[in-house]
């Protein structure tokens, strides 16, 4: 793997900003919808490609507006390209930041994995020789036959 042992605590005050930012990035973007399986289906798409076709739309309507019938709202049009291009942004930004979000959870998932399998081989060990612990060894050992095996090769590539 491409990244070392992940060991950060995060301060509460720290997690309240984020929960914060999320929620005030949440609140400017009130326009937001959700559409349903069906709705995505109906709704025309738009490919990269259709930029040349927008700024045709966009050249004509800045310099023969008078081609266009009242029914046409240019300047909806016009606020509809730029919102879009602003949420095309928008997603890149937070879509990198998820993919990381992703990953790091994924590490982090793998890390506490294996510290717990360590953890189970010392309690089982220690059951043992220490009193007091076999209840415990024994309730994890009931619990972890259950789990799938864990990988022959756990080394970092």
């Amino acid at each position: 793997m491409a990244y070392a042992n992940i060991s950060h605590t995060l301060p509460q005050e720290h997690v309240t900003e984020i929960i914060n930012a999320i929620n005030l990035i949440n609140s400017r973007l009130p326009f937001l919808v959700n559409l349903n399986e069906k709705e995505r289906q109906r709704v025309r798409k738009i490919a990269p490609r259709d930029t040349e076709r927008t700024d045709d739309i966009l050249f004509a309507l800045t310099n023969h507006a008078d081609i266009f019938p009242a029914s046409f709202d240019g300047a909806e049009y016009q606020r509809d390209l730029a919102l879009h291009d602003h949420v095309i942004e928008f997603k890149q930004l937070i879509g990198s930041l998820a993919d990381k979000l992703y990953y790091t959870e994924l590490a982090l998932g793998g890390e506490i994995m294996k510290a717990t399998s360590q953890g189970y081989e010392l309690v089982q060990s220690a059951a043992k020789t220490v009193p007091g612990i076999q209840g415990l060894a024994k309730k994890m050992k009931e619990r972890y036959k259950h789990s799938p095996k864990k990988p022959k090769d756990e080394t970092p590539a």
